[in-house]
């Protein structure tokens, strides 16, 4: 049986230890509600909002949070809440350890023990911050600054930089292009049953039982960081709108999954039905591309974006652009005729959409593979 901890439908992840393992650090009660209620909510929402988009269920967790601008905006902020809670809790319950050896500090204090071998993760701290006791300072000070609830991170960028970011409620530094290393919880629920509202104390306790060995491998995994791939349709999908692009079926009587099509689309643009008076294309623009300035004296264009994001600008002149809007999945563009307009991807991954024309714009059987 396959455990679905990283794709729909999700299933709550169990802890790797005891409930009871990190005390009297952190308490039996707090790790209890904390996974099995809070936890458990977010991956029962992020199940809920996926629910009635089976193109999105084989998207694994960490792509559908970097990728999340090329989600239907109806469900794009359900599931960066709901999924960036599982994700950041995950990530939380993974890097506490049951049996975290302590050392004595310079202060006297007991302090968790961390390995220090060449080249591993306290040698780049201390490097990066002057000293491991330096660099607990500095976390526990950014962890004390959150306003409200949120999360601490110790993280490293694509170029191998170490820093610690703040994240407000379930946000995650994925979008950010970080690579998440550690990070401490600061909502109140992980901490107010034993410390109440003395976030200090809490995050003293949680360094006592911080993972070494689960932070150390998660920054070696850091150092050969890429980006998840950017998910594909479903073969079958893809299959049959790959079947149905092949030539302009205008003007005859035609009947297609527009989605599909426009989703399996490779190309700039292509006809895929011209008549008399209408004609649609399907279109795809590259991130950080444009369709081009453009106006259209005699006729009205409607669009539809299928996935991405970005900008859409028109005005009555080409130098008076003062319409702007975001656009994203599942947006609807309507262009009066002599309006100039222009639409610009600002995400990270291709724009797919599809625009209608009447009277039609492009001669019968058009197939621009790229824009140039």
């Amino acid at each position: 049986m396959h455990d679905n901890y990283d794709r729909y439908p999700f299933e709550l992840k169990p802890l790797p230890y005891a409930y009871n393992a990190l005390q009297p650090y952190i308490d039996e009660k707090t790790m209890r509600l904390h996974h099995d209620k809070h936890l458990a909510a977010y991956v029962d929402n992020l199940n809920a909002a996926l629910a009635d988009y089976p193109a999105f269920h084989h998207w694994s967790l960490e792509q559908l949070l970097y990728y999340s601008d090329r989600l239907p905006e109806k469900i794009r902020t359900a599931v960066l809440h709901n999924g960036g809670g599982v994700y950041n809790h995950n990530l939380y319950f993974a890097g506490l350890a049951t049996q975290n050896p302590v050392r004595q500090s310079s202060k006297g204090t007991k302090t968790a023990r961390i390995q220090t071998e060449e080249g591993s993760l306290p040698v780049a701290l201390s490097a990066q911050f002057g000293s491991l006791e330096a660099f607990k300072d500095k976390f526990k000070a950014k962890a004390l600054s959150v306003f409200g609830s949120g999360y601490t991170w110790l993280v490293v960028s694509g170029t191998g930089e170490l820093s610690i970011v703040n994240t407000q409620n379930q946000e995650t530094v994925l979008p950010l292009e970080l690579c998440p290393i550690m990070l401490v919880d600061v909502w109140e629920h992980a901490y107010y049953l034993k410390n109440y509202n003395v976030r200090a104390d809490y995050i003293d306790n949680w360094f006592m039982v911080a993972s070494g060995e689960a932070a150390e491998e998660n920054y070696r995994k850091c150092l050969q960081f890429v980006a998840p791939p950017l998910p594909e349709p479903r073969a079958a999908a893809a299959h049959t709108a790959s079947a149905a692009i092949k030539t302009d079926y205008g003007p005859a009587p035609f009947v297609t999954d527009i989605q599909k099509a426009t989703l399996a689309n490779d190309t700039y643009r292509t006809a895929l039905w011209t008549g008399e008076n209408l004609q649609l294309t399907l279109m795809r623009i590259e991130p950080g591309d444009d369709i081009g300035l453009e106006v259209h004296e005699d006729h009205d264009q409607f669009l539809r974006l299928e996935e991405g994001s970005g900008v859409v600008q028109m005005g009555k002149a080409r130098d008076a652009l003062d319409f702007q809007e975001s656009i994203y999945a599942d947006s609807a563009i309507f262009v009066p005729a002599g309006t100039w307009h222009n639409l610009t991807n600002t995400g990270k991954a291709p724009l797919k959409l599809y625009s209608i024309y009447a009277p039609p714009e492009h001669p019968r059987g058009t197939v621009q593979k790229s824009k140039k």
